[in-house]
């Protein structure tokens, strides 16, 4: 809540903001509109009408509601009504309901629901309000046990219908444990203490027993008392030893296998769990690039792999060239996971391996017709132009036309982003997005960019799904400041492009929970170090949210890094990901062709980022350079991965 008040106050103070990187002067309107926001926020009392025929208007009023600290039904539905197709409306609605839920007006809040509005919380209590009502109460139980059944945190709106399931006796042990199991595999043990809290004293002692193993498994596992509780009596007993012999794998497989047969003399596993736990371990040897994970992996029987495991079973024989099991390993997978781009491709590369050309060539040309990293390689494979950069994008002028005469929700999102209102404007769009068809979405996203609004257009085709919308997705934005501090550090503009897209979709202001900031998402300590030996000032946290440094430095420190990698694009990349430091532990034994190294990454988010920022440098580079005939393909861009030089 400061950093709106800030906000707002700066706005006062200099009447004028910075929308998409122009300053645009406030009008009297748009002045007096964020003075009253401002003073209803502090509790103040203020007279709204003037602002009434402001296009703004409804979010002065939803702050007067949001003030109330118990606002009545009637002002909640009149708001509602009034404004039913804004994000404003659907964030009162699940409150709305709750007014009913509180005086039992049972048939009054089943009603009122919308099941496109509101979100969990409204369906929770229209969900309570059918039950005490006997409503459809199968189909009423089913949907509250899914809402339920989850490893997560759910709304306090959810806690009556909780209760009311449980005094129904719909919440017996075996729902509770379901979920604890549920909680633990998330990661989220302080909802699976609370959850333990409706067992027995013994269980209890079980969950508890469960969320130690998962930093202290070694300590505790082959403890008597530990034996003695997990006996093998309880259906949950063999699963939490598995998750303790798990953990420790994490960090040691040779330990984790000396506990798995320790245990093993005193409790007995099913085939089923014994592969289970087969597989993880050798997943870790996998992660590790261990000789030995692929003869793990495909000792294992196929119905007991899953998905994962025959992933890493398919990378290790990747890494290692056999491609006999690459191809055995895919063909283990579920066809969802056949289906994936990665595999068809590698299924691809197998079938030719095995002179079955026609199947593959057929997989190639599938992929080919895509503007992605594997499409690329597939277009590689039968040297064909890259036929998705060369679309020509439509004309769009008349349905954007449409959207800014007839959209409410667009023209107060493009109104909320010139009063510098970023999160609200956002929010404004994303929801007016959802009621779109995918030629509206698609013109929204080319206003986005016509207004300098990056971002927003490159999510709004994302909601589309249509990867092939290069000209939309992958605007040149930041070009003066890309290409000159490219040509200054002798990086080429298409991969500094390609990183930032990557990291930021051009959204200068964007912080992440790693506290990377700005364009190229610099952390401040690398952006002080790569500053100091520039001799440049040392940046604060403002400073690398101005594009001009940010480039600057990201620029300077992806120079560097190529340099350390000795002109390696991939581990380069990888390493502006994961940190320079971890490269060497990925080496192969041999020299690897890239885009096999690529798919060994052991980190799933190093390893679609150095896809992702492969593939985005060759679409900018046939942007920036196709018309000279000077760009790249993807595969010339992928050098062979060395193994790690012998020091004497």
């Amino acid at each position: 809540m400061k950093r709106i008040f800030l906000s707002l106050a700066f706005l006062l103070l200099f009447h004028s903001v910075s929308f998409a990187d122009n300053e645009i002067e406030l009008n009297a309107q748009q002045k007096q509109f964020i003075q009253l926001l401002d003073d209803i926020k502090k509790g103040k009392v203020v007279d709204t009408k003037e602002a009434k025929k402001y296009l703004l208007y409804p979010y002065l009023e939803y702050e007067k509601i949001r003030q109330k600290k118990q606002p009545s039904p009637s002002e909640l539905g009149q708001f509602i009504h009034e404004y039913e197709n804004s994000w404003l409306a659907d964030k009162l609605w699940a409150q709305w309901i709750k007014t009913f839920i509180v005086d039992k007006q049972w048939d009054k809040a089943r009603q009122v629901y919308a099941k496109e509005h509101g979100g969990l919380a409204s369906q929770c209590y229209y969900l309570q309000a059918k039950i005490n009502l006997d409503d459809e109460v199968e189909l009423s139980k089913k949907e509250a046990l899914k809402i339920w059944l989850s490893g997560s945190q759910r709304p306090s709106a959810c806690t009556g219908l909780f209760d009311l399931m449980a005094s129904k006796g719909w919440l017996d042990n075996d729902k509770i444990w379901q979920r604890i199991a549920l909680a633990i595999e998330k990661g989220h043990g302080k909802l699976a203490k609370h959850l333990a809290k409706k067992l027995s004293s013994k269980d209890q002692q079980r969950v508890t027993l469960w969320l130690r193993f998962k930093h202290k498994a070694k300590k505790y596992l082959l403890k008597r008392k530990t034996l003695a509780l997990l006996s093998g009596k309880h259906d949950y007993d063999r699963r939490i030893f598995l998750y303790g012999i798990k953990r420790i794998s994490r960090h040691d497989t040779e330990k984790a296998q000396q506990f798995l047969r320790s245990l093993e003399k005193h409790i007995q596993f099913s085939p089923q769990q014994k592969a289970e736990v087969a597989s993880y371990i050798a997943m870790q040897d996998a992660l590790n690039h261990s000789p030995y994970a692929l003869q793990h992996l495909s000792a294992i029987p196929n119905q007991y792999r899953d998905d994962e495991s025959s992933a890493w079973m398919a990378r290790m024989a990747l890494r290692q060239g056999d491609w006999k099991k690459v191809l055995t390993a895919i063909e283990s997978m579920s066809s969802t996971y056949q289906k994936k781009d990665a595999w068809r491709y590698w299924k691809a590369r197998a079938l030719s391996v095995e002179n079955k050309i026609d199947d593959a060539l057929s997989l190639y040309e599938e992929l080919a017709q895509d503007a992605s990293y594997y499409g690329f390689l597939a277009a590689d494979r039968l040297q064909q132009d890259y036929k998705s950069l060369a679309t020509v994008e439509p004309d769009r002028s008349e349905q954007i036309s449409l959207l800014i005469a007839e959209n409410i929700g667009i023209q107060r999102a493009l109104e909320l982003f010139k009063i510098g209102l970023r999160s609200q404007a956002k929010r404004e769009w994303f929801y007016t997005l959802k009621a779109l068809n995918k030629e509206e979405k698609l013109a929204a996203a080319k206003l986005a960019l016509e207004k300098n609004l990056p971002f927003i257009a490159i999510v709004s085709v994302a909601k589309t799904k249509d990867w092939n919308q290069t000209g939309l997705r992958f605007p040149l934005q930041f070009q003066r400041l890309i290409e000159q501090y490219a040509r200054e550090k002798e990086v080429p503009a298409a991969w500094v492009y390609g990183v930032a897209r990557r990291e930021s979709a051009f959204d200068a202001n964007i912080a992440s929970s790693a506290k990377a900031l700005g364009l190229m998402q610099l952390i401040p300590p690398t952006a002080r170090a790569v500053a100091k030996k520039l001799n440049l000032p040392k940046p604060n946290k403002f400073d690398l949210l101005k594009p001009n440094i940010n480039i600057q430095l990201g620029s300077a420190y992806l120079k560097e890094l190529l340099d350390r990698f000795k002109g390696n694009y991939a581990k380069a990349s990888a390493a502006y990901n994961a940190g320079p430091h971890r490269i060497p532990k990925w080496l192969p034994e041999n020299t690897l062709e890239a885009s096999r190294w690529i798919e060994s990454i052991p980190f799933k988010e190093t390893r679609k980022y150095v896809r992702a920022v492969m593939a985005y440098t060759t679409i900018y580079d046939y942007k920036l350079n196709h018309q000279t005939g000077e760009n790249l393909r993807l595969s010339d861009r992928l050098e062979a991965i060395a193994p790690p030089e012998v020091t004497q």
